[in-house]
């Protein structure tokens, strides 16, 4: 039976463990997440403006009720840690089990004081798995490879790389899933390595080590495919505003050459797709096969006024009709939350036609 469990806070970072939770969360149901009044949500839809889930009960952190199981997740728009989550926990300390933590900087206090009120507590993050020191040079392998990457944050990458891993779940394929959030774990996947981020490392060391990583799991797990999920974003800077940097991608590219890639992109990139088509090819080695477009534009305006990133929602159709114009010619398949499923029956093709034979 599965444990009843509260999602705080819950913003566009937290909404893929709401929206896959019901095939991929087998431990815990989430009935009920926490969001901040200035957030403007007053329904799941208002988060992604996909379809709404109705079960899925939505509080304020000044609100007051059985919590259960509570799943901390850090949002991505700013939120006050003292006054807001500490301030939850505290007036609903009498009804909470156990805390999930996934807030690297603050999971000290968490457990500092779970262990204080005699709460269960368990952290997730990035996995922390070792590198072998004596292992040298790159090993080929043998289970099919799919990269999921973006070029800018809020692109929806990771929901794409949870429903290629649903789809070939559903499929009975066996599938490994490492992703490029912190809380993959959380949704049957295993995270992204944390030796990747260690700057106390060099580059051969983390290409070879995010190989081995990979061999190991080939290995012991002996999956059908495997799918990477890469954090970090293709372009580095844009329009005079620090985004995240390749560096991970470029590793990871060396590291192993996929079967097949996926990028993820916002409307407003689109029109650049020969750029990054000959940035995939010529840096990382990749062709650009298949893009997914979600419905967020980049604000640059907006952006420099504030100093930090700043997005719109665009509607549906604007989206699907640029799609439809630039899917009359050449060889990337361009796709939009319309198309989840196709996309993942067009890349299941591809692994088909590449073999000549199913990925099993």
């Amino acid at each position: 039976m599965k444990e009843t469990a509260t999602l705080l806070l819950l913003d566009r970072e937290s909404i893929p463990i709401i929206r896959f939770q019901n095939d991929l969360l087998s431990k815990f149901e989430i009935k009920q997440a926490v969001t901040l009044n200035g957030w403007g949500i007053k329904s799941i839809s208002d988060i992604d403006n996909r379809e709404s889930i109705e079960h899925i009960k939505l509080y304020n952190v000044e609100d007051v009720f059985d919590v259960e199981t509570l799943i901390i997740i850090k949002p991505h728009r700013y939120c006050d840690f003292e006054q807001h989550v500490l301030k939850f926990i505290d007036k609903n300390m009498s009804t909470i089990k156990t805390i999930i933590c996934n807030w690297a900087e603050q999971t000290g206090y968490i457990e500092k004081l779970c262990n204080k009120n005699k709460i269960e507590y368990r952290e997730i993050g990035y996995g922390n798995y070792a590198i072998n020191e004596n292992k040298g040079h790159l090993l080929q392998l043998r289970t099919p490879i799919i990269y999921v990457a973006s070029t800018s944050e809020m692109s929806d990458k990771f929901m794409c790389q949870q429903s290629l891993f649903q789809y070939f779940i559903d499929k009975g394929y066996s599938v490994e899933l490492i992703g490029s959030k912190s809380y993959t774990e959380l949704l049957g996947g295993k995270s992204f390595p944390l030796f990747m981020f260690d700057n106390t490392l060099s580059n051969s060391q983390k290409i070879i080590g995010f190989n081995h990583f990979l061999r190991d799991i080939e290995y012991v797990d002996n999956p059908d495919l495997i799918i990477v999920g890469i954090p970090g974003e293709i372009d580095g800077y844009v329009n005079g505003i620090s985004r995240y940097f390749d560096d991970i991608i470029y590793l990871v590219s060396k590291a192993v050459k996929p079967d097949v890639t996926v990028v993820s992109m916002l409307y407003n990139e689109i029109k650049n797709n020969k750029n990054l088509e000959n940035t995939l090819r010529y840096k990382y080695g990749w062709e650009l096969e298949n893009v997914f477009v979600n419905n967020m534009m980049f604000d640059s305006q907006l952006s420099l006024a504030y100093k930090k990133k700043e997005y719109v929602k665009l509607d549906d159709n604007l989206i699907e009709n640029e799609v439809i114009e630039l899917n009359k010619g050449g060889r990337t398949k361009f796709f939009t939350y319309a198309h989840l499923e196709i996309i993942c029956k067009n890349i299941e093709e591809q692994l088909i036609n590449f073999g000549n034979e199913s990925i099993v």
